[in-house]
């Protein structure tokens, strides 16, 4: 059985161009193992599914339009999947 993190996030500053698209990113605390999943531009939030239950994550984000990717930003603290009931 596996969960998920549902994400939101705010617009970053677009230098002039418009954003295109993000990276997402949770790393398990644990294992180092990371899952990641591409949003496009106008999006705010997205899910990261499949992951494992009752693990902890760091997240991060990576914004990208034409002038090219933003430096990584990361969530402050770590987030943790439910595990089964």
């Amino acid at each position: 059985t596996t969960s998920a993190l549902q994400l939101n996030w705010t617009e970053p500053a677009d230098n002039g161009e418009p954003v295109v698209g993000y990276v997402l990113e949770a790393c398990d605390v644990q294992d180092g193992t990371c899952f990641n999943v591409s949003a496009g531009g106008s999006w705010r939030e997205a899910a990261l599914s499949g992951l494992p239950q009752a693990r902890n994550y760091t997240v991060s984000i990576v914004a990208f339009n034409s002038i090219g990717s933003s430096a990584n930003a990361s969530a402050p603290g770590e987030y943790t999947t439910l595990a089964a009931k």
